[in-house]
């Protein structure tokens, strides 16, 4: 399933902004890439939209980055967040003037870089808590088998030793025990 947490938007907003403020963006996307192993274009979730009226109509973020008219224009710029050799999303921008400087062009790197990073740790950390989550439910399965068998040893003990005050109190200790 392919989520942003809000960690990532806070810090793709502001590295956003940065960009904003220094080089006069006219537009601006940031799209979260799902991963994909077998050879299918990947589905995109836009994290990030700027101005907010260029959000698509239809569901297909794709149609944004395949638009080759888009593309050609040189002042529309659209650059893969990689890390490690995994495009984890993409980075979209325009403006008015269509010459980039130098520093411009080394500003959005440094972005592009810090997003990527960002992109790979909060998959990373999606996954260990996908993990954790499971590693939990198997334990809390793999305990409760005992216990079950246990409290229901501890019942049928408690049924049969009725007559007998000391022993009724040992199973009952056990059935509370195994609650």
């Amino acid at each position: 399933m392919l989520t942003a947490t809000p960690d990532l938007i806070a810090l793709t907003r502001s590295q956003m902004g940065i960009l904003m403020q220094s080089l006069s963006i006219s537009m601006a996307t940031v799209y979260l890439a799902e991963e994909v192993s077998n050879g299918l274009a990947p589905k995109l979730l836009e994290i990030f939209v700027y101005p907010d009226h260029l959000l698509p109509s239809h569901p297909s973020a794709l149609d944004h980055l395949t638009d080759t008219a888009s593309l050609a224009k040189p002042q529309v710029m659209l650059l893969p967040l990689v890390y490690e050799n995994h495009v984890l999303g993409f980075l979209r921008l325009g403006r008015e003037q269509p010459a980039w400087s130098e520093q411009d062009l080394a500003l959005i790197g440094q972005v592009v870089n810090t997003l990527a990073i960002a992109f790979a740790l909060d998959r990373r950390n999606q996954l260990l808590y996908q993990h954790q989550q499971d590693f939990v439910a198997r334990l809390l399965h793999q305990v409760r088998n005992p216990l079950t068998a246990i409290r229901t040893f501890a019942q049928l003990l408690w049924r049969r030793l009725k007559h007998d005050q000391r022993n009724q109190e040992l199973s009952q200790g056990i059935l509370q025990e195994a609650q």
